[in-house]
């Protein structure tokens, strides 16, 4: 009896460590998140921005784009600067009045997939000028161990698949009904560049509005099951929709995406 009852114990420890150790290789290694913020004021604007140090992030190129929004509205919200001077040109010097600051604020959220192990940012930049309704728009950065993770590394596409990969997204928001308006879709997706015939572009509409299809897709963030296509606010819907994004699962995207680049 006091043999059984030994065995039971022994195999009832052992099941214990099985278990522990399975549950150990499972564990995902979740590291601390260090980030920089940053403020800048002047009588004409203030800015508050901040971005992550990320182990991955071997060429800095998150802190180089937040550096980037902020010199560019620096120079603009400055003597000197187009919006400054525009601003100025308006008011009367001999009016005592508090005017309202241009704003800018620059946050992130942090996504991580498991397979293969990526980390994924999420940029939300808001700019707003002097009591005008705000603007939001949006930019994404996906890294590995072996650094930034670029379009060209996720995707092996033509232009004809990238207007088909438009297409797909568009499809998608017929979905979820009172988020997306389907002709801002059309357009903020490059639809309506295609002419009657369904193949053609209209070229110099897009050279004068500055689009390309796959400029208007590298805001994505990698996840387990699929991709997210996130779009500035304004540019698939109304502004009370704020940012919008499509998801995409790896199925749907087996079509466009590289050889290589086998998340599966």
């Amino acid at each position: 009896m006091r043999g059984r009852i030994l065995l039971s114990l022994l195999l009832v420890v052992f099941m214990m460590i099985s278990c522990r150790k399975k549950e150990a290789a499972n564990e995902i290694t979740i590291i601390p998140i260090e980030k920089k913020n940053h403020t800048y004021n002047t009588d004409f604007y203030h800015m508050s921005v901040e971005y992550p140090e990320e182990m991955w992030d071997y060429k800095h190129d998150m802190q180089r784009y937040v550096e980037s929004v902020v010199s560019f509205h620096k120079r603009d919200w400055s003597p000197g600067g187009m919006h400054y001077e525009k601003e100025m040109s308006f008011r009367n010097i001999h009016e005592e009045k508090e005017y309202p600051k241009c704003e800018l604020y620059i946050r992130f959220q942090k996504f991580t997939s498991t397979l293969p192990d990526i980390h994924s940012y999420l940029f939300s930049t808001y700019v707003t000028t002097h009591g005008a309704n705000g603007s939001t728009s949006v930019a994404a950065f996906n890294f590995n161990q072996d650094g930034l993770i670029g379009f060209d590394d996720v995707f092996l596409i033509t232009t004809d698949q990238e207007i088909e990969l438009a297409r797909l997204l568009a499809v998608q928001t017929k979905d979820s009904v009172g988020v997306f308006d389907y002709s801002q879709v059309r357009m903020g997706l490059g639809l309506d560049y295609i002419l009657e015939d369904g193949v053609s572009l209209d070229s110099l509409e897009m050279k004068k509005n500055d689009f390309t299809f796959r400029k208007n897709l590298n805001a994505f963030v990698l996840a387990d099951t699929g991709i997210h296509f996130h779009f500035d606010k304004y540019a698939l819907a109304p502004g009370s929709s704020g940012t919008t994004s499509i998801f995409l699962n790896w199925e749907q995207l087996k079509p466009f995406l590289q050889n290589k680049f086998d998340i599966n």
